[in-house]
């Protein structure tokens, strides 16, 4: 799910970046289609995956962000080319964001758009159905993607066992932001570590 809101900050501190989403993945990948990073000319946030991969990657996406081109297409096989040894295939797709192209898609529920140059129309009733789709599909050269939904606040007030075990269950969920408050100042630091 693509996250208005992370690009919008990254974009007012960075200016211009580029965001690298896993498009399609087949067989064994490091992570699952869906997955970003944001990269600007000094730095990154999120990941793909690691590796070889990534780092290859985040080269190819700083020289993305200081040519003209608004979006690129990269097929991989992660094999021996990569020195991955996952053995899968992954489609990585590129674009630069700035505050033009995030003000485009305000009040959009799905984001929709071609990412391959001459890229066909699709008719209407194929768009639709693109409405309804819960995670990124590469579909004819149109990359399509829910946007991230608003994150339920949690506030777990007492950082003991149960309080980090509750944390750690409901922090990896997409529909949720855990905050872990605690007095004591030995738990507070425990919290913090986590």
């Amino acid at each position: 799910m693509i996250d208005l809101a992370a690009l919008r900050q990254a974009v007012r501190r960075h200016g211009a970046v580029a965001r690298v989403v896993v498009a399609e993945v087949k067989g064994s990948t490091p992570r699952g289609a869906g997955t970003d990073m944001i990269v600007w000319p000094t730095g990154f946030s999120g990941t793909i995956g690691g590796g070889h991969l990534e780092w290859q990657a985040l080269r190819d996406a700083r020289a993305f962000l200081a040519g003209e081109t608004a979006v690129h297409v990269i097929r991989h096989a992660l094999g021996p080319a990569l020195a991955q040894c996952c053995g899968g295939a992954v489609t990585l797709v590129s674009e630069r964001i700035d505050a033009a192209w995030l003000d485009q898609w305000d009040g959009a529920t799905v984001i929709a758009r071609p990412v391959v140059p001459g890229a066909a129309e699709t008719p209407k009733s194929q768009r639709a159905a693109w409405s309804g789709v819960s995670s990124p599909r590469l579909i004819d050269n149109w990359l399509i993607e829910p946007l991230q939904r608003d994150k339920h606040d949690v506030i777990i007030h007492g950082a003991g066992h149960v309080g980090q075990a509750l944390a750690h269950m409901l922090a990896p969920l997409p529909d949720f932001a855990v905050t872990l408050v605690d007095g004591r100042a030995e738990w507070r630091n425990l919290a913090q570590d986590d």
